[in-house]
């Protein structure tokens, strides 16, 4: 009998979700020895912060470095406005990701714009392509395989079954379209900004359905920039979409001079002045 459908039987035994399923192969899965020919090609990134730690962050780190432990593993730990909790959270993750060889990290104390965190994922990975995922999400153990054989560590850039939540980008798409716009203070709307930036490049973006990964999306409540935190769209920080409504001129309707944002479902021009800052140097 296979792992697979003696779990199958577990679960039918106890009532458990496919979900709880895969935690529990989680608990009887090897760290994963073989290396593949995808091994030097792409570093890993995530950002995470002290709210995500225990019920979503361990966890999947742990996980991670069980199927990719011959990937590089950035990790951008974001800081939080109350600085005794954030450094006893500091000492602790720091500690933990001490356990894994393939991990390293970049750690702040106060509060950082997600258009940095991923920004600097990408600067400090040894690798030119990197796989960036939010911390609110799950994989089961199959999931490696499936990425390697999707095809999507082939291309410059692309999403998983179409989600900002975790996707690929090459240092090359970088340089050319520039880095996350760090003027976006908080979280939100960084995703979109970019994908019309690539739409006016006019470089395609590509999605690969890959079963194993579930996005949990969170609805966060207490941000890392303060306790009075405004926000818009239930989990997103309003300043960002201030400066978004600012940056870009939104129609419903196609007009000359706008293009076609999947992401929004609208039509896009960016105001005047308006342009993107190269926050950093020429990537290498």
């Amino acid at each position: 009998m296979t792992v697979l459908k003696f779990l199958k039987k577990v679960r039918t035994a106890f009532r458990l979700t496919y979900w709880e399923i895969i935690k529990l192969w989680w608990l009887i899965t090897p760290i994963r020895k073989k290396k593949s020919n995808y091994t030097n090609v792409f570093s890993i990134g995530i950002v995470t912060y002290i709210n995500r730690y225990d019920k979503l962050f361990k966890p999947l780190i742990k996980n991670l470095c069980k199927l990719f432990p011959d990937v590089e593993i950035v990790v951008a730990i974001n800081g939080y406005y109350d600085q005794e909790k954030q450094q006893k959270y500091l000492t602790e993750i720091k500690a933990l990701l001490a356990k894994f060889p393939n991990v390293k990290y970049i750690a702040y104390s106060e509060g950082q714009s997600l258009s940095k965190l991923w920004n600097q994922l990408v600067i400090h990975a040894i690798n030119r392509k990197v796989f960036i995922f939010n911390d609110d999400v799950k994989i089961a153990p199959y999931f490696r395989k499936n990425v390697e054989e999707s095809g999507i560590l082939k291309k410059e850039l692309g999403l998983l079954n179409w989600s900002w939540s975790h996707f690929l980008i090459s240092k090359s798409i970088i340089h050319q379209i520039g880095w996350f716009d760090e003027r976006f203070p908080g979280v939100g709307n960084e995703d979109e900004d970019y994908e019309a930036r690539l739409v006016i490049a006019g470089i395609y973006i590509e999605s690969v359905e890959i079963s194993g990964l579930k996005n949990i999306i969170i609805q966060t409540k207490d941000f890392s920039y303060g306790k009075h935190t405004k926000t818009v769209n239930i989990k997103y920080v309003k300043e960002n979409k201030t400066i978004f409504d600012t940056k870009w001129d939104m129609l419903p309707e196609q007009k000359e001079g706008y293009v076609f944002v999947r992401l929004l479902g609208k039509y896009l021009k960016l105001n005047a002045g308006m342009e993107t800052p190269n926050f950093y140097k020429d990537i290498n």
